[in-house]
């Protein structure tokens, strides 16, 4: 395996049942390695060991100097996961749910006077998942 993958394993501490996840490379959009990111936060869309083929993961990572956040996601049965866009440079990805039937978000863009927005991820059919600014 390569050295630049992070091998990510879902643990149940009730059942003991552990669910392997695929690797997940080098943030892609970025000349860094793990060195510099952190995994904020795993969420998950519902409990893989009830529902292995139906279930989706995203990952929140952070780099430790600059507001940059990079995003993966992968569904149940998939081989990889797929990197997402993030909104812009300048706009941090501060948390993330699963709220009926989608993820969901809150940006964070600046740092003075922090601007706060909620945004959807859309699985849309042209090129890939992307950040929709949504009215709360």
């Amino acid at each position: 395996m390569d050295d630049d993958c992070l091998v990510l394993t879902l643990f149940n501490p009730f059942t003991r049942h552990t669910i392997l996840l695929p690797p997940v490379k080098d943030p892609e959009s970025l000349d860094v390695s793990w060195d510099y990111f952190c995994i904020a936060k795993v969420v998950l869309s519902a409990d893989p060991s009830l529902f292995p083929n139906d279930f989706e993961a995203l990952i929140l990572c952070h780099d430790f100097y600059t507001v940059v956040s990079e995003v993966s996601h992968f569904k149940g049965g998939d081989d990889t996961w797929t990197h997402m866009d993030t909104i812009d440079t300048s706009t941090r990805l501060s948390d993330v749910i699963y709220h009926q039937g989608q993820f969901r978000a809150v940006t964070q863009n600046g740092s003075q006077e922090p601007v706060y927005k909620v945004v959807l991820c859309d699985f849309g059919d042209d090129g890939g998942p992307q950040w929709v600014e949504i009215g709360v």
